[in-house]
């Protein structure tokens, strides 16, 4: 999770856990906004004027999360190192409970020990409600003055690799921060970027009885793997959620009211079903 403090805008960019958090943190490195992003957990607690919330769909989040966390294909040496780079025999070794996890619909059925289950000890938040979760309450957090109605900004991830630069630039002008950069060649160069543990999905992949099971949701994490170094993809949201998956997901009270409080507000042409499995 990450929440980018700009004091010259009076901004905040409020990221979610898996939602896009290590590409966020890397406009720190853009010259064109050198020196006005940072981090500090102290400051994570001003109530800022302006402030930017990157949204993910729920469905998409909870299978990055088991993915990353679970079958850990790519042996994750990134920052929060996975389990299998640790040296652990399997993901009880990272906290989840052993009969939590076999398969992804299995994961499912056990959300919410799942979503609080204990990494490195401390608790972890991986596929909270946005309504719970510290980071995006943070951004929705009202000032206590009424007159100083906070300027919200909402990226869906799905949207940004292609929106997120235009908000931003957007909120810093609002702010009176006016860059001199051309924002198309940063728009290019924010593109351009990519994360060393990303995951390759993919809808062209041998039958799931090829793995064990006659359906992706209910194929081991360890078959899953073995199809990850097979293939070098993992299967996409729409071969995994089968409806049992889908009607599970759809069925968390916390996901539900996510939906009308983040699209709360926003211009019904902007709003995103956080319940709804894209294609």
């Amino acid at each position: 999770m990450t929440i980018l403090q700009c004091n010259e805008a009076d901004l905040g960019i409020y990221v979610p856990p898996k939602c896009g958090t290590q590409v966020v943190e890397k406009i720190i490195d853009f010259p064109e906004f050198k020196g006005l992003f940072y981090m500090d957990a102290k400051a994570d607690y001003l109530t800022r004027k302006n402030r930017i919330i990157v949204v993910r769909n729920h469905l998409d989040r909870i299978l990055s999360v088991y993915y990353d966390k679970v079958v850990d294909p790519n042996f994750n040496d990134t920052i929060s190192p996975g389990w299998r780079h640790r040296g652990y025999d399997n993901p009880t070794e990272f906290g989840f409970h052993p009969e939590g996890y076999k398969n992804f619909q299995t994961f499912l059925l056990h959300l919410a020990v799942n979503s609080e289950c204990r990494m490195h000890k401390r608790f972890t938040s991986h596929t909270l409600p946005y309504v719970n979760d510290p980071v995006s309450t943070f951004g929705y957090r009202q000032d206590p003055n009424p007159e100083h109605a906070p300027q919200h900004w909402v990226v869906w991830t799905h949207d940004l690799k292609s929106s997120f630069i235009k908000v931003l630039f957007t909120a810093l002008d609002r702010a009176g921060i006016h860059l001199e950069a051309n924002m198309t060649q940063t728009q290019e160069r924010w593109e351009s970027l990519t994360t060393p543990h990303k995951i390759n999905y993919s809808n062209n992949l041998p039958r799931p009885s090829d793995y064990g099971s006659n359906s992706w949701s209910t194929v081991s994490w360890q078959k899953l793997f073995e199809c990850s170094q097979d293939t070098g993809c993992l299967p996409s949201r729409n071969l995994i959620y089968n409806d049992l998956c889908k009607a599970i997901v759809n069925s968390q009270i916390g996901y539900m009211l996510d939906n009308n409080e983040i699209n709360r507000g926003i211009d019904p042409y902007f709003r995103h079903d956080l319940l709804s499995l894209r294609s």
